[in-house]
């Protein structure tokens, strides 16, 4: 089986348009991720201030404080109540509160992360392409 392949030239300029377009695509596709990392950045970041009253209120209405002050009072029937004690101060904790704030922070730290990246690949492909052009 011979097979002849023909060898065709691409038109010149092919390559710089087709490199020129995958360019703005992916300036596009950049810019879009930018802006909607900083709106979840904002967002998180919004969020974050009335997840912290609410983590401080549900302390100061949970008996955690207390349980905790009577870890540190040094009596003696801690020694003998100590599974009871461990027990109380888990049960006493605020977890929705606490889980809901942690999270906020997490996805403000991380959506800024992504946003710094990807503004920093936004303004890297846009000088480039003006550099080329």
């Amino acid at each position: 089986m011979n097979l002849s392949i023909k060898h065709i030239n691409p038109p010149y300029g092919l390559e710089d348009c087709i490199l020129r377009v995958i360019s703005i695509k992916e300036r596009s596709r950049n810019k879009l991720n930018l802006v909607i990392q900083s709106a979840l950045a904002l967002v998180s970041f919004v969020a974050f201030f009335p997840l912290g009253t609410a983590v401080a209120t549900a302390f100061a209405n949970s008996s955690f404080s207390q349980y905790v002050s009577l870890l540190f009072s040094g009596d003696s029937a801690l020694m003998t109540y100590w599974q009871e004690l461990t027990i109380s101060i888990f049960e006493s904790l605020p977890v929705l509160s606490l889980i809901l704030f942690l999270s906020a922070g997490i996805v403000f730290l991380y959506s800024l992360t992504r946003a710094y990246k990807n503004g920093r690949q936004f303004f890297l492909l846009k000088a480039t392409t003006q550099i080329q052009v």
